[in-house]
């Protein structure tokens, strides 16, 4: 009876695609990116802005290193504070991402202090124009959050709309 319930979780562990999200600004020499790769890793998600808007100095090299070490994927974090612009920020970031780069753009809904000053009632709409100006250049946005995190900061854990709808999430 056992081995009824132990083959589909098998089966799924087996087809599973493994990926690292990889946020930190530190530089990682090549060798860490082929030892990724040998470890079946197949998605590497990397933190290009932080929620202070400072781009990650190292998001071209790893890239380049992920592509070098047979790294099928390669998505990029945006910490989203909402004093950003989205058109002027996503405009940055288009110049900023390699002309190959065809992954997700995960924006990050975080609950942390000082990151959100718009009223509940703003912010959504604030999501949604980001995710138009990514979308209109070409990009893929995504949005990253937990439960917690998307409840304090939308008012709800069922806050969203179509457009939010209509776009991966990883929560």
């Amino acid at each position: 009876m056992k081995s009824i319930y132990l083959f589909p979780f098998i089966l799924v562990l087996a087809t599973a695609n493994i990926s690292v999200d990889f946020s930190l600004f530190q530089p990682c020499p090549r060798d860490f990116f082929n030892c990724l790769a040998g470890k079946n890793i197949n998605l590497l998600i990397v933190e290009i802005l932080d929620a202070r808007g400072t781009f990650n100095p190292n998001f071209l090299r790893s890239y380049v290193f992920s592509r070098d070490a047979q790294i099928r994927d390669f998505d990029a974090i945006i910490r989203v504070n909402d004093t950003f612009i989205p058109q002027e920020t996503s405009n940055h970031l288009a110049t900023a991402l390699p002309i190959t780069f065809n992954g997700t753009i995960w924006l990050h809904i975080d609950n942390k202090q000082n990151l959100w000053s718009l009223p509940i009632e703003k912010r959504i709409p604030y999501l949604e124009s980001f995710i138009k100006a990514l979308q209109d250049l070409g990009l893929k946005p995504g949005v990253y959050s937990s439960a917690d995190a998307w409840t304090v900061v939308m008012g709800s854990q069922g806050a969203g709309s179509d457009i939010l709808k209509a776009i991966p999430v990883w929560y």
